[in-house]
């Protein structure tokens, strides 16, 4: 069967998460992408496994958070609280980037950089992930699971440091349809009652190897939140899913993920 991990984590400051093909001088994704989530779960679970940070699956040389991240059935996550995007400017000393041709130009010396980031202090997020039971098979229990999420440091950037409230595991079923509080790809929206902003946010697909290896472009996924802007606070909404769209319940604020298409 498949398993999930729910896990309620506090934010210290926000998180910084690059938009998809930008720089480091590009704006932050404004909603942790699913393929973070699942990173944040990888490097405590690598290191009670002592495995590297890369490994070799399927001949490809990728990311250790792709031998899990493969296994992703469903994914969701929300937010609560403030969370504000903004740009931290920055100036950078270029000279040990440039190519040896322009190491000769004063003017290429330095430049300013805008850094994106989201700034939200003592904001939670509520996630929740589900695996196929492929993941157990390669040796992961429950209880392995359990620990690496409250294992969490960071989200993003080793700067977006979190405090893990709260984790549940278990396991799941495939249903169809239901309501969840959680983001959701954009084929199983079906509507959202009761809310007050809608965010669509493109980012990579969680389970393509392109993502953590560099091999290739990696594939692009939509994903909707739903939510009830209160001033400066960030209320999650409901996100109705179409009646046949597969989804899977869980524990946690989500109480169903939608299946990834």
């Amino acid at each position: 069967m498949p398993v999930y991990v729910s896990s309620t984590v506090r934010l210290q400051w926000g998180w910084s998460v690059r938009q998809l093909s930008t720089s480091v001088g590009g704006p932050s994704l404004p909603l942790p992408p699913p393929s973070s989530l699942v990173g944040m779960l990888s490097k405590p679970l690598a290191l009670a496994q002592r495995r590297r940070e890369l490994s070799r699956v399927n001949g490809v040389i990728a990311s250790s958070t792709y031998r899990i991240a493969r296994h992703v059935l469903a994914i969701g996550a929300a937010i609560e609280g403030s969370a504000i995007p903004y740009g931290d400017l920055a100036r950078s000393l270029n000279i040990p980037y440039l190519r040896r041709a322009y190491r000769a130009r004063e003017d290429m010396w330095f430049s300013t950089t805008i850094f994106g980031v989201v700034s939200a202090p003592m904001t939670r997020i509520h996630y929740s992930i589900v695996f196929s039971d492929d993941l157990l098979s390669e040796g992961v229990t429950l209880e392995d699971l359990k620990l690496a999420a409250y294992s969490a440091t960071h989200i993003g950037t080793k700067e977006g440091i979190v405090d893990v409230e709260h984790v549940e595991v278990g396991e799941t079923s495939i249903v169809t349809g239901g309501e969840t509080m959680c983001y959701t790809p954009s084929p199983g929206v079906k509507e959202f009652p009761r809310a007050g902003r809608i965010e669509v946010v493109r980012v990579w697909d969680p389970r393509d190897i392109a993502a953590y290896s560099g091999a290739g472009e990696p594939v692009g996924l939509d994903i909707l939140h739903a939510s009830r802007p209160l001033g400066g606070y960030v209320d999650p909404g409901i996100v109705v899913l179409h009646d046949d769209y597969p989804s899977y319940p869980v524990g946690g604020m989500c109480g169903i993920v939608a299946s990834l298409p």
